[in-house]
């Protein structure tokens, strides 16, 4: 018996190649387990950043379209129409629900010196919000309505356009954004 299990020994030979081989696609699963679970982690953090972005970009525009808003004026009957604001050097004497137009030239980077605080009523942000009006030029070097040359700017009368910038700030981060909008003048009110 002794005999047939030497034969037997002699037949395969164990040198432990088998548990090299077995570490060996051990430790390769593992390299590859972790370099996904950095992937996933990775992608997490990306897609956090990408909805923190959007929100940021949302509320950015909801400041914008509140500038928008309040260049528009509301009678006492609640009719809604817009009057040319006169540009001023700031707007701390302008009430928030008032149209304010800064009296500066449109940049290309963002000036938030004189901005303006979202102000819409019952509506709750996700950020800080803000925004500033500039006129901005259509025609002329600085002709702030369709047609100037006919005096009408003077009057309050015809197309004019305007520069809203709103930005929103939120945890570390910022965001921007810029729009213009073309409003029909039919006259500035008299003032007595």
């Amino acid at each position: 018996m002794s005999q047939a299990l030497h034969r037997l020994n002699q037949r395969h030979p164990q040198d432990g190649a088998a548990l090299i081989i077995a570490l060996v696609f051990l430790l390769i699963i593992t390299m590859v387990t972790i370099a996904n679970m950095r992937e996933v982690s990775l992608e997490s953090r990306i897609t956090g950043n990408t909805i923190e972005s959007k929100r940021l970009l949302n509320v950015a525009e909801s400041a914008v379209r509140n500038g928008e808003r309040n260049l528009q004026l509301v009678d006492s009957d609640g009719e809604t129409f817009f009057s040319p604001p006169t540009p001023r050097s700031d707007c701390e004497s302008v009430s928030d629900n008032q149209p304010c137009v800064l009296n500066r030239d449109p940049e290309y980077a963002l000036d938030t010196s004189e901005q303006r605080e979202y102000s819409a009523e019952d509506t709750e942000l996700e950020g800080d919000a803000h925004y500033y009006v500039l006129a901005s030029p259509a025609g002329e070097t600085r002709g702030e309505t369709e047609n100037p040359e006919y005096g009408n700017m003077l009057q309050g009368i015809g197309i004019f356009r305007y520069e809203i910038n709103g930005n929103a700030k939120r945890n570390e981060m910022t965001t921007a954004i810029r729009s213009t909008v073309a409003l029909h003048g039919e006259g500035k009110f008299d003032e007595e």
